[in-house]
């Protein structure tokens, strides 16, 4: 059993990492990354509201398909604003990676591209456990755990 000691000196360092992060996007590379992003997920739902309607639309026209193939495509189009997030965010990362040789200046894009991946990958695949409350408590488990493991908290 850990002592109180260790346990109180190990949240004081988690709590240092976050606002050191917090303090880190004063930094002007920082806020355009956190701009990039910030237009990355405006892209996301505009493409969602574009695209989602269409979709949707098109998924009411398939007959004869089996119930899994339906639930799928239903599952992909509750995700639609998160795959579009997700290339959108690879796309900056790489545009980013061809302008900028420094890994600081795109760390952001990258971590959030990352996370929102994983996220998604969690998303989708989580939907094979059929009870509910397991499926949302696996989920939400995952979501928080690849978070903190990406972050390196």
């Amino acid at each position: 059993m850990e002592e109180p000691g260790n346990i109180l000196a190990q949240l004081a360092a988690f709590w240092d990492a976050v606002v050191f992060q917090i303090v880190s996007l004063k930094e002007t590379s920082r806020l355009y990354q956190v701009g990039i992003l910030l237009l990355c997920f405006a892209l996301a739902t505009l493409a969602r509201r574009w695209i989602g309607p269409i979709y949707h639309e098109w998924m009411r026209t398939l007959t004869g398909r089996p119930k899994w193939q339906l639930r799928a495509l239903i599952v992909i189009h509750q995700r639609l604003r998160l795959i579009f997030f997700v290339i959108f965010a690879w796309f900056a990362n790489g545009i980013m990676a061809q302008l900028y040789h420094f890994p600081s200046r795109r760390y952001l894009i990258g971590l959030l591209a990352t996370i929102a991946t994983a996220w998604l990958i969690v998303g989708l695949a989580t939907r094979l456990v059929k009870n509910g409350l397991l499926r949302r408590f696996i989920t939400w488990s995952l979501w928080i755990y690849l978070t903190l493991y990406f972050t390196q908290l």
